[in-house]
């Protein structure tokens, strides 16, 4: 009896929870429709060559995903493009980041004494360096420099920052047992502090390396593609 009852309720539990997942599904594609309703209504009664329709958007990925763009680039080379661009400058910004993080972790004088010039730098918002990237930067150096200057401050914070929560008692303990300094750094520090980098690349940062995708008349493809307005 014990068992049925606990099958018994085990199968309430389940189909309880599948109907609230569909109840959950149907709210979302109302919503959906709803926002589909809403700006078909909007893009009629704007009749603006800015405000696209959702049959015009439609058509116009699958222009691309088939035809490409007008300059015969597909989507997957623009995908491409910006793969290699923010991986780029995420790769960079994490070696110099983790190289960095643990030099001024480890001689916190360097980091003293240099902290008046990298604290203002590093509030800058990455966007308000796209001008002076414009500038004096050129094609693929240009997005790399945006995509590494948005991932660099996180890392190279987070890892500084993780050097207090490494308690003095295990340094401590490896010195007494005749450890090295290295043994110190390859034990203690660098355990707790190497997911470090991972958990600091928010989607903020994330999203800094999809800014930067400037075009370049020489090298870099431009998207351009016909979204009918009405």
């Amino acid at each position: 009896m014990e068992l049925n009852s606990a099958g018994e309720q085990i199968a309430v539990e389940s189909n309880s929870q599948r109907r609230i997942f569909l109840e959950k599904m149907s709210y979302r594609f109302g919503v959906i429709i709803l926002f589909v309703i809403i700006w078909s209504l909007f893009a009629k009664l704007a009749h603006s060559s800015y405000i696209p329709t959702p049959i015009g958007v439609a058509k116009a990925i699958a222009h691309l995903v088939l035809n490409g763009d007008y300059e015969g680039y597909s989507l997957w080379k623009h995908a491409w493009a910006s793969f290699v661009r923010v991986v780029s400058g995420f790769t960079l910004a994490l070696i110099m980041g983790v190289i960095l993080g643990l030099f001024m972790g480890l001689f916190p004088i360097f980091y003293d004494t240099t902290k008046v010039i990298i604290e203002p730098i590093r509030f800058i918002p990455p966007p308000a360096w796209i001008p002076v990237a414009v500038a004096l930067m050129w094609g693929f150096s240009r997005c790399v420099f945006i995509t590494w200057l948005g991932a660099f401050s996180p890392i190279f914070i987070s890892i500084l920052a993780s050097f207090p929560s490494v308690h003095p008692i295990l340094k401590d303990v490896i010195k007494v047992y005749g450890g090295t300094r290295f043994d110190i750094i390859r034990k203690n520090i660098f355990p707790p502090i190497m997911p470090e980098p991972a958990g600091s690349r928010r989607p903020d940062e994330r999203g800094t390396g999809q800014i930067c995708r400037f075009w370049h008349p020489y090298n870099d493809p431009v998207l351009l593609v016909h979204v009918e307005t009405s």
